[in-house]
């Protein structure tokens, strides 16, 4: 139903209009949705230079401390809610490294390497349980790539921890530092994709680029009382950070093997062996007076080995 401009109640609420905005819900007086308006309201709202997504990244780009300090004290207009600012990077450059294959030659590196570092590295079985974790952290790399700032915000929260800010609060603070984080690199990564330098050397760089901003970032946020300290304060929560990430993929990838081998589609190590003892064993040829023969060995047939000549 197209909106009433003359109406005096809110079709959100059905409170009673007094000004330009909802008083109940805060919705704005509705009005004929055109190409104009929406096209006004988009970039009024994603890409305003004095309240959109470039001005919190130019913010946060330069004081991200004084950022999040005044987002947590109530000014929050001018900046870009910092859930939805995080989403936004992570989808963008998730869809970035993806589409243009970035991605996918880095899992499928990790993927070999996770077989060719086994003792095991031409067992079809280990190759077919890695490819199978490789296939799953492409299908839910966003996932992955937010179970970061869970971790962050505890082990920030626990180094950090001066009474200020609680976890609510160091969550906010690791929402912006970690979208901040992925819109840093993704002119990079696809500066490096258009010219194909996609190797170990520019993914190095984008990671110490990522690190550097962290740093910085903690340093601004918590005001530690020497920079030194802040910086052995930093890196120690992103270490710890990469230490509770890797180990819940571990615990991850042993619950998938364990499914695996429990349904009969992944055969390791000695249940591989089990079932290789359980057949029966090979025939053996014998000579007998100047004649071939074949027996079968005792308990196979449930009766007393036989001698059968063998048919040439």
């Amino acid at each position: 139903m197209i909106p009433n401009p003359t109406s005096s109640y809110c079709p959100n609420c059905d409170a009673m209009l007094v000004g330009p905005y909802c008083y109940e819900c805060g919705q704005p007086v509705p009005k004929r949705i055109t190409w104009r308006s929406f096209t006004s309201r988009f970039f009024e709202r994603y890409l305003d230079l004095d309240h959109g997504i470039p001005h919190t990244i130019w913010e946060l780009f330069v004081n991200p401390g004084k950022v999040t300090r005044e987002y947590l004290q109530g000014k929050r207009s001018r900046y870009t809610d910092p859930v939805k600012f995080m989403l936004i990077a992570v989808s963008l450059i998730t869809l970035l490294m993806v589409n243009t294959g970035m991605m996918t030659e880095f899992m499928a590196g990790m993927s070999d390497g996770m077989a060719d570092g086994s003792t095991q590295a031409q067992d079809p079985e280990l190759k077919k349980f890695s490819d199978g974790i490789y296939t799953n952290m492409l299908d839910y790399m966003q996932v992955w790539m937010l179970i970061f700032v869970p971790f962050s915000t505890f082990f920030g929260w626990l180094i950090f921890k001066r009474g200020k800010y609680n976890m609510a609060e160091q969550f906010i603070f690791m929402c912006f530092v970690y979208g901040m984080q992925n819109w840093l690199v993704m002119p990079f990564w696809f500066i490096f994709s258009v010219f194909g330098l996609t190797n170990g050397w520019t993914i190095s760089f984008t990671a110490a680029l990522s690190l550097g901003y962290s740093i910085f970032a903690f340093i601004s946020f918590y005001r530690p009382s020497s920079l030194a300290l802040g910086i052995f304060q930093s890196i120690v929560t992103i270490i710890l950070t990469y230490i509770g990430f890797f180990i819940l993929v571990i615990v991850i990838m042993g619950i998938y093997m364990i499914v695996m081998v429990k349904e009969g589609k992944l055969k390791l190590g000695k249940n591989k062996a089990k079932k290789e003892a359980k057949l029966p064993p090979k025939p053996k040829a014998i000579s007998y007076n100047g004649t071939d023969y074949k027996t079968l060995p005792f308990g196979c047939t449930g009766a007393e080995p036989v001698a059968q000549p063998l048919s040439i």
